[in-house]
């Protein structure tokens, strides 16, 4: 069974990019995801694979201990080792990568660029020259007529 999930947590090891018999490149790394609700030592390990070629190019720029957020398919199954208690086995097929490289420069893509914003901006004295002569002033507003105003004062 798959289930369609985002995984949050630190690269444990580096990622590596391998080719297949086919000849298709992919990247493979672990991801060790916090376990909610076992303590703060628990922790899950995720063995991640990705097949996108935009996803291996940002994976493969990232580093071990670098924060991740990572998208996709997982395959959940139970580990049992030689010498131990069954521990959880994770495998996830990335197919979506968010770091905060990507946010910060999914920000600058979209703010405009501040040098040309600079020169783009009217003067001081544009906005002086475009500004009503009696900006300091109130204008006189009439009170709007209302049917339902009779002049008199109200009793509290």
């Amino acid at each position: 069974m798959s289930i369609n999930a985002l995984v949050m947590g630190t690269l444990l090891t580096q990622p590596t990019q391998r080719t297949s018999q086919r000849g298709a490149n992919f990247v493979t790394c672990r991801i060790r995801v916090a376990a909610a609700g076992t303590g703060d030592n628990d922790s899950v390990v995720a063995n991640a694979i990705c097949f996108d070629d935009d996803v291996q190019r940002e994976l493969l720029s990232l580093g071990t201990g670098e924060q991740v957020a990572a998208s996709g398919t997982i395959k959940v199954g139970v580990w049992q080792p030689q010498d131990g208690p069954a521990r959880p086995s994770v495998d996830l097929v990335v197919g979506k990568l968010l770091t905060p490289y990507s946010v910060s420069k999914r920000r600058r893509a979209a703010q405009p660029d501040q040098e040309g914003q600079r020169d783009q901006r009217p003067s001081d004295a544009a906005w002086r020259a475009a500004a009503p002569a009696d900006r300091g002033q109130r204008p006189q507003r009439a009170a709007p007529a209302d049917d339902l105003d009779d002049g008199a004062p109200l009793e509290f």
